[in-house]
């Protein structure tokens, strides 16, 4: 059994746009294909449902953001947890609480 990641205290959880955006970078190196793969089997993954559609249009359409965009941060809102990010555009987007990496 894998052993899920924490951040202050908090078990890490991925959308599954967030793992296709990942793995699918062009000239990603093997070694590093295979860290990710690690780090990612070691959070859990969150699969499109209902809810999270509804909440990516409804964020989509109020903050004109980019498609994968919109399925993260409705992700997070779904989950009532904050999104740990890198990309300051998320910045927009009040309904969800950021953390910032990096």
């Amino acid at each position: 059994m894998n052993q899920l990641l924490i951040f202050q205290g908090k078990v890490l959880f991925i959308s599954f746009i967030t793992k296709m955006e990942l793995l699918s970078k062009p000239g990603l190196p093997s070694e590093n294909i295979k860290i990710l793969k690690s780090l990612i089997d070691n959070c859990i993954l969150v699969e499109f449902n209902h809810k999270i559609k509804s909440e990516a249009i409804k964020l989509r359409r109020q903050y004109r953001i980019k498609l994968p965009d919109a399925i993260v941060a409705a992700t997070a809102k779904y989950l009532h947890l904050p999104l740990l990010t890198t990309d300051k555009d998320f910045n927009k987007i009040s309904d969800i609480e950021l953390l910032f990496i990096g």
